[in-house]
């Protein structure tokens, strides 16, 4: 259902509502949980609504010292007929609680568009489309759409997916970009943020990073009438935003086919150390709530929402980079030597043919890009043609924690949310592997070759059978080399 108001529209769902991937603490949902639908990564799905139990808080426990002028026995039941009072009182607000989420449902697409009124997209259209996050809240997708694309007019286009900043809002990112999706024919979509426990900054929490990745798929389902080029789908992100483009790329490195980072951060460990020398000192406690700690206590949650820790992945992909920061900026510190410009240099020390560039500019934070969008057009479609996604690199790298991984027509299987990342190296018709747990990697194995195949892991050959076009290959803990016939 999609309601109008002026230039705006609000997409509504009615019974189903589409929801993202990933649930529990770091790791997303993999096909051991049971909510996993079998999704194709980049593809949407529909997930039943998020079940909710009610909870009774449980008082402080009442005296049971009896009372003056009473018995033993009328003081014990005088407190227990209390306490069944309460309980039922309790129970009622419960129950008259989860009657009102619903209606309140409903009433959210009016405040909804009374946000979308105030902001103005020069010439454009925007919608805003609800899904459920990882961790099932009830979440809104600005979609930032050419002022004549509707039904009739729609051509699959250029999709920008723009992660916002810290203490943002979609809204934000999406009136920026002024006229150009109309003048340029493309969209932008503004996903909303959700964290493990801040509702407002997720900094890279692993759920997050996949409902970045998905949200393009879910925008699709959710209005049959808009198409997205998947082979022209990038990620631009300031702040907050830009430090969770970079994670996603790392995480995803088939899913886009360029990224754009501006004063973003690449070491959350540093970033924690740094916000009390730029006035930010709460933020302190607010990333320790989100992340789990400190960085003394968890430095392995921290690597998880850095990217640096993956710098192997952004230097063999093969998607197009961006890294730009400001010399001026007061909110941003130490970019050349813990953050993004640090990034940057060990990205070329491992490959200095990656295709990522560095633009060191000036202004305030964010700036160089929300004052001049078209300059982050400019990157995204150089000489007039838009990027497309890259092929496959031959060799490539890939690191992780997470225990079910699927990337480049590969798949890696290990016990799930280790504490030490495990990592891949691959070329053409070899692997080697470091995990801390065995790996069970599955590679592809064309049919016109021999079978059973001859795969030689740690010198030792074995014969192994293919099954669906992949050979599953066993690695025990640390380090394994394999190879086998790629014809």
């Amino acid at each position: 259902m999609v309601f109008g108001l002026g230039g705006l529209s609000f997409l509504g769902t009615s019974g189903t509502s589409v929801a993202l991937c990933g649930d529990g603490h770091q790791e997303p949902r993999t096909a051991g949980h049971p909510w996993y639908t079998g999704r194709r990564r980049g593809a949407c799905h529909k997930l039943r609504e998020p079940g909710g139990s009610a909870k009774l808080a449980a008082g402080r426990g009442q005296s049971r010292r009896a009372l003056p002028g009473r018995t033993k026995g009328n003081a014990m039941a005088a407190i227990r007929s209390r306490t069944l009072v309460c309980l039922f009182a309790a129970l009622a607000l419960c129950v008259l609680g989860a009657a009102l989420v619903q209606p309140a449902r409903a009433a959210t697409p009016r405040a909804v568009i009374s946000l979308l009124q105030a902001t103005r997209v020069g010439g454009g259209q925007i919608l805003a489309v609800p899904y459920h996050s990882w961790n099932h809240k009830a979440r809104y997708a600005t979609v930032v759409l050419p002022a004549d694309y509707a039904p009739g007019n729609n051509e699959a286009l250029p999709c920008i997916v723009q992660p916002h900043g810290r203490e943002a809002s979609p809204l934000g990112p999406a009136g920026r970009w002024g006229d150009l999706p109309t003048a340029d024919r493309f969209m932008v979509i503004c996903p909303d943020s959700s964290g493990r426990r801040d509702p407002e900054n997720s900094w890279g929490v692993a759920g997050q990073l996949q409902d970045i990745a998905d949200i393009a798929g879910v925008v699709e389902s959710s209005i049959p009438w808009v198409h997205i080029d998947h082979q022209r789908l990038y990620i631009v992100g300031i702040s907050m935003g830009g430090q969770e483009t970079l994670c996603t790329v790392a995480r995803y490195p088939d899913v886009f086919a360029a990224a754009l980072c501006v004063d973003g951060n690449a070491n959350m460990a540093a970033r924690y150390k740094e916000f009390p020398k730029v006035g930010m000192a709460s933020s302190q406690r607010l990333l320790r709530r989100e992340v789990g700690g400190t960085p003394k206590q968890v430095p392995w949650l921290y690597a998880r929402r850095s990217s640096t820790p993956f710098v192997g992945t952004l230097a063999t992909c093969g998607v197009p980079i961006a890294i730009w920061w400001s010399q001026e900026d007061q909110i941003g510190y130490n970019q050349a030597t813990t953050q993004t410009g640090y990034l940057y240099s060990q990205i070329m020390l491992r490959n200095p043919a990656a295709p990522v560039v560095q633009v060191v500019g000036t202004g305030p934070h964010g700036s160089m890009l929300a004052g001049h969008p078209a300059a982050g057009i400019d990157f995204l479609r150089p000489g007039g043609v838009w990027r497309t996604k890259p092929a496959t690199p031959s060799s490539w790298d890939y690191r992780s924690w997470l225990g079910d991984v699927s990337v480049y027509g590969c798949r890696f299987i290990t016990t799930p949310n280790l504490r030490k990342m495990w990592s891949v190296h691959m070329d053409p018709g070899s692997l080697s592997v470091w995990s801390p747990a065995p790996v069970a990697a599955q590679v592809p194995y064309a049919s016109s070759l021999p079978v059973p195949a001859v795969v030689t892991v740690n010198g030792i050959p074995q014969s192994l059978m293919p099954a669906d076009g992949l050979l599953t290959i066993s690695c025990p803990a640390g380090v394994t080399t394999a190879t086998w016939p790629v014809g």
